[in-house]
């Protein structure tokens, strides 16, 4: 049984939905189309983050410049920012950090990007597959709490957006969490939510679909899904040999 409720509410934007989940594994197999004028806003408080990891699989053939993930507060508008096309590149409080990479990633597969930070030593590293860049040496400043977090969309002020740079394709199995992980095939490998994010993830939180974003059932990582359904039973196994 899937636990999934949407409701429709008024809004002064056009095809506005708010979509809620509650908790459960198969929830965590959706995706988001996002559109050139739609986006995702998450509810979620954020809160000051001194160190990050965002995971999430993503899948275009846009030709634009692409932002897959936005994050603005009142003094900075670009205080998180993780660009897709033409390359891979994240920003943090206004500056982009590293040179661009000449990942293709607008090929029509699915890609499973991972980005991990920590203010402690300002490291940051960008992994997709087996490629990777990084520690690069970045602030060691925190990330300011309270602000706008958008999916496809990039800000040019707080809920102002630059549809030039928006992400047109699909993002599923977005995970946020407040901490710098390392287990980076762990997460890649999980298709089911075992691991989900402790800021934000896609299976338990709402979230806001803006104009003509839809959300429908994941394809991302089904070529391990039967891996993640085996890891799944032996977990189930453990316990009841426990209890």
């Amino acid at each position: 049984m899937r636990y999934f409720v949407a409701s429709t509410e008024s809004s002064t934007i056009s095809e506005e939905h708010r979509i809620s989940f509650i908790a459960h594994p198969d929830i965590h197999n959706y995706k988001l189309f996002l559109r050139r004028k739609s986006h995702v806003s998450i509810s979620t408080t954020i809160p000051v983050l001194t160190a990050m990891t965002i995971s999430f699989w993503m899948r275009t053939k846009q030709d634009s410049e692409g932002t897959a993930l936005s994050y603005a507060t009142p003094s900075q508008p670009n205080e998180l920012v993780i660009k897709t096309h033409p390359s891979v590149r994240v920003i943090i409080k206004g500056s982009p950090q590293g040179d661009e990479t000449d990942w293709d990633l607008n090929d029509g597969n699915w890609h499973f990007v991972w980005i991990e930070w920590e203010s402690s030593t300002g490291h940051l590293t960008i992994r997709e597959g087996a490629r990777t860049i990084g520690p690069l040496t970045t602030t060691k400043t925190s990330l300011e709490g309270g602000g706008y977090l958008v999916l496809g969309q990039r800000q040019q002020a707080q809920k102002k957006f630059i549809e030039a740079k928006a992400f047109v394709g699909e993002i599923s199995h977005v995970n946020i969490w407040s901490v710098k992980r390392t287990d980076f095939e762990v997460m890649r490998k999980d298709c089911i939510g075992l691991h989900t994010g402790s800021v934000f993830h896609l299976s338990d939180d709402t979230i806001d679909l803006h104009q003509s974003a839809s959300i429908i059932a994941s394809d991302a990582c089904s070529c391990i899904l039967l891996l993640c359904i085996l890891m799944l039973l032996i977990i189930h196994m453990k316990k009841l040999l426990d209890s």
